[in-house]
């Protein structure tokens, strides 16, 4: 992250915005912080929808996952296999790959937003951090009122936009986008046109390319990777990313299917996403956009 280099920070909390693999996409921004000699720790959302236990008790809204024994659930339905809980695997990768992690949270809305908001204030001055940096891969974060028609799963992160918007403490934060639309929940054309909104404003600081041969990049292939071998879970996302990086075409068309069930009844739902110019253009990038500025908020988001 070109931004930082000359901002001389030495501790980072650096947060997956959504719950997911988000969090595990985090490796790309920590590779450079590492490089900056920045010590940096690293946080997730738990999934909202099921409960999460911490060798034994119930999550709270900040956990230290460290090497407490941890299980994800179903209330009354636990016979539900939730074997995608990937979460617990990356203290574990952490150690085997030597990314230099220190520490690992993850968050929990189940106690609402605004104790999470507290808490994690008082982590920041526990730990002493001096910037916190969230990561949203595809930028469903960014979506407007109007794009909320194609959105699936935005509680988790419009609530910790909100959180984060929120903080009281006097610390640098940052939003970072990966891959803009390879997620296929925002159009691409009105991906564009935030990003447009975005640039006018003056927040998006910086732009940078997803090199297949850069380390940060080798890292964040190897851990999902592993975390698809490991917990036999798929992330589309993920693939796709790894399809854009690779291309040369100027246009990039697929379609992402996703399985939602709710009480019994399943859907299959269909994500178009097509990368065309001039998003396409830039499609392998991250994006770094500032967003917890008093200029943030306005009637369209």
């Amino acid at each position: 992250m070109e931004i930082l280099n000359d901002k001389n920070y030495s501790k980072a909390l650096v947060i997956g915005a959504g719950s997911g693999r988000d969090v595990a996409s985090s490796v790309l921004v920590v590779d450079r912080l590492r490089k900056l000699k920045v010590a940096v720790d690293l946080a997730g959302f738990l999934t909202p929808w099921a409960l999460h236990t911490f060798d034994g008790e119930l999550e709270k809204p900040v956990n230290e996952l460290a090497d407490k024994r941890t299980r994800k659930f179903i209330p009354f339905s636990e016979g539900v296999s939730l074997d995608s809980y990937f979460e617990p695997e990356l203290a574990k990768l952490n150690r085997e790959f030597g990314i230099q992690i220190g520490k690992f949270y993850l968050l929990s809305l189940q106690h609402g937003t605004a104790k999470l908001g507290d808490q994690l204030e008082r982590l920041i001055r526990e730990n002493s951090y001096d910037v916190v940096i969230a990561l949203d891969v595809g930028g469903d974060i960014l979506a407007r009122k109007k794009d909320y028609p194609w959105l699936l799963t935005p509680i988790v992160d419009f609530s910790c936009l909100s959180i984060l918007a929120g903080l009281r403490s006097r610390i640098d934060s940052y939003l970072t986008v990966v891959a803009p639309g390879v997620d296929g929940e925002i159009p691409c054309g009105n991906l564009q046109e935030i990003f447009d909104e975005l640039k006018n404003r003056g927040l998006v600081l910086c732009t940078e390319e997803l090199r297949e041969n850069s380390s940060g990049y080798q890292a964040f292939r190897r851990i999902n990777n592993e975390i698809n071998s490991r917990t036999g879970s798929y992330s589309n996302t993920f693939r796709l990313i790894e399809t854009v990086v690779r291309s040369t075409r100027a246009n990039i068309s697929e379609t992402l299917e996703k399985k939602v069930c709710i009480k019994g009844r399943r859907w299959k739902l269909s994500l178009p996403v097509d990368l065309r110019q001039p998003l396409a253009k830039g499609r392998q990038e991250i994006r770094h956009v500032s967003p917890l500025s008093k200029n943030w908020h306005n009637p369209n988001y």
